[in-house]
């Protein structure tokens, strides 16, 4: 290895914002797992290994391994998954008991499943995008990792690495911030290994949120998930150095609202560290 392989968000995409034009109130209850991305209840759900099923592409429900879109109102995404789960997004907590409020926040990805007998790999899941009423106030999703398969004899590392993370994780918002997308799969049938390298399949953070006025404690993104190493030995050689850790969830970055908790996550939670397969059938 001569450079870097780098793969860094070619995985599954994490989904834009759209503008909601649903009329919020305290009382409505908005908190099913799907809606049709056109009437604004649901932001949308991150890509994943499932299909979109036509009018429920929004929605706090997880697509597979991409996460769900927050529900209304001004929630975080959810963290896009691969072998593990992604993380859940942050929920809007209401500055009185009479102002909208966000308790169904996008559902983390879900993790898939890797065994010989399945023989497959996937690409990190996508995050889901936070709710957002304002325009260009929310964040959108995540696009996860790639899938980089090495196959040779023997190889010389370097040093060098081979990365699968999530893409960067999106900037500060005010609305609903997106969630992380999961790291991607390195799958390494190699015969011998001299030097070291470096493999990398980390889940991208979630989005934080920043306070714009005295109602506006909104929720920050799930982290995604951490991706997958497989290798064709019976454990992992001591060549290879690799980092599997989930992404982190978003925070309130700064808030005027008194019962909002600067530097907490209102229930965010970061994507769970990836996994390593040692063993596979190579077909």
């Amino acid at each position: 290895m001569n450079s870097v392989i780098d793969l860094t968000g070619l995985g599954f995409r994490g989904r834009e914002i759209t503008v909601s034009t649903y009329s919020c109130s305290w009382f409505n209850s908005v908190n099913d797992y799907f809606y049709d991305i056109l009437d604004g209840r649901g932001a949308k759900k991150g890509e994943g290994v499932a299909l979109y099923i036509a009018n429920k592409t929004g929605g706090r429900g997880a697509q597979a391994n991409g996460g769900g879109g927050s529900n209304d109102h001004n929630g975080g995404g959810g963290g896009g998954a691969n072998g593990s789960a992604g993380g859940l997004g942050g929920d809007r907590i209401p500055a009185t008991a009479f102002t909208c409020a966000c308790n169904a926040p996008g559902v983390g990805g879900k993790a898939n499943t890797y065994s010989n007998s399945a023989n497959k790999i996937f690409l990190g899941g996508g995050g889901g995008a936070g709710h957002e009423n304002n325009q260009g106030e929310g964040s959108a999703g995540v696009n996860g990792g790639g899938i980089a398969i090495i196959k040779a004899n023997s190889l010389t590392g370097n040093g060098q690495a081979i990365n699968a993370n999530g893409a960067t994780g999106p900037a500060d918002c005010f609305d609903g911030a997106g969630g992380g997308g999961a790291g991607g799969s390195v799958l390494m049938n190699v015969g011998t290994y001299t030097g070291t390298v470096n493999v990398n399949a980390i889940g991208s953070d979630g989005g934080s949120t920043n306070g714009s006025g005295t109602s506006n404690c909104n929720g920050p993104g799930g982290g995604g998930s951490g991706g997958v190493l497989w290798v064709n030995q019976a454990t992992i050689p001591t060549n290879i150095t690799y980092t599997l850790n989930g992404g982190a969830p978003g925070i309130i970055a700064s808030a005027l609202q008194s019962n909002c908790p600067v530097g907490g996550t209102n229930g965010a939670t970061g994507g769970t560290v990836g996994v390593y397969q040692c063993w596979f059938e190579w077909l």
